[in-house]
């Protein structure tokens, strides 16, 4: 497939459509779909699987993984890091301050595309994010990640097949409806993009078509991790009909998921 563009890789977007779009985003993943809060309940047992003592964001947006591993008492003890190529700063802020003990944001700019080095004491986390990079790219990160240390998971929550792609379409509920569900702080804007001139609810179906469309299949995931892994590191490929969990464990640890 060609990597086709996605409103959310662009520069020009608009930030208040940018913002209207995220708040789409965490809606249907929180109160329509419990996906963000089994995300980070699965994140939690991987941590422990895996003797980590840091749970890391990677293209981390508005950090929604990280909201609610903060709120999680199993995380008590760990130092949850969301970061991002483009950091939402304010909410980073926000979120250290409520838990000073456990969240430590990185604030600079930072690029999953390019080699990062974890230690094993940590658990990346790409959640919805990995299929951003063109699958040209990606086997280069899965390389650079895979010369460190740390523990992988990758969590997608759509697949590239009919079922998934029909269901994106059901988002224009809670597209339509995030004025009424979204509070009153930033109403007006929520209205213009969604109501008055719905811009934004026709970005977020074409994103997530395009999102389906981009992800890799098992196969693909499993040759690549056998050319990148070899025997040194062993992995683990969960797929429903509408999400996949791809992970490795630590190159000391033992098998994750």
């Amino acid at each position: 497939m060609p990597h086709l563009f996605e409103f959310t890789d662009q520069s020009w977007v608009p930030s208040s459509a940018r913002a209207t779009f995220f708040e789409i985003l965490d809606l249907c993943n929180s109160r329509f779909r419990d996906y963000n809060a089994s995300v980070a309940n699965k994140a939690v047992e991987i941590a422990a699987e895996q003797g980590a003592d840091t749970i890391v964001e990677l293209g981390a947006g508005r950090a929604p993984i990280t909201r609610h591993l903060a709120a999680d008492p199993r995380t008590d003890g760990l130092t949850l890091v969301p970061c991002d190529l483009k950091p939402h700063a304010h909410l980073y802020r926000e979120l250290e301050a409520a838990h000073p003990d456990k969240v430590s944001p990185i604030y600079e700019s930072v690029d999953f595309s390019q080699p990062l080095r974890w230690d094993a004491g940590a658990l990346l986390i790409f959640c919805a994010a990995l299929h951003h990079v063109p699958s040209k790219q990606r086997p280069a990160i899965l390389a650079a990640l895979a010369e460190g240390d740390a523990a992988v998971a990758v969590f997608e929550p759509m697949r590239c097949s009919l079922p998934s792609i029909v269901s994106v379409f059901g988002a224009i509920a809670p597209a339509l409806l995030l004025p009424v569900l979204g509070g009153t702080s930033g109403l007006v804007r929520r209205i213009f993009w969604c109501w008055l001139f719905p811009a934004v609810p026709a970005m977020f179906i074409w994103d997530a078509v395009v999102s389906c469309l981009r992800q890799w299949s098992d196969q693909q995931w499993r040759r690549q991790l056998e050319e990148v892994l070899g025997s040194s590191r062993t992995f683990t490929i969960l797929s429903g009909w509408h999400s996949q969990i791809v992970t490795w464990a630590a190159r000391t640890g033992a098998a994750a998921g």
